[in-house]
């Protein structure tokens, strides 16, 4: 992409899988909030019943370690890919 003008960079993210019902994303936010965790920014979509969220946190490390500690579906690259 670089070769055709493209600005490209790589760039450290969060993926979790969430049920797609209303307030399933606001609670994982809420979680991260309350722990001091802000979003840079996420994408997201719908995959079956749920959705998965691409989250850029200010925080890596305390994103990952509040997430795990509140047993949210964390999604690994390679859970991605197949789709």
């Amino acid at each position: 992409m670089k070769a055709h003008h493209f600005a490209v960079s790589i760039t450290d993210v969060v993926g979790i899988n969430c049920p797609n019902v209303p307030g399933a994303l606001a609670k994982v936010l809420e979680y991260l909030s309350e722990s001091g965790v802000f979003i840079e920014y996420m994408y997201s979509f719908a995959n079956n019943g749920s959705a998965n969220v691409i989250i850029r946190p200010n925080d890596m490390p305390g994103c990952i370690r509040v997430l795990t500690e509140k047993k949210v579906d964390l999604l690994a690259a390679s859970d991605l890919y197949r789709l």
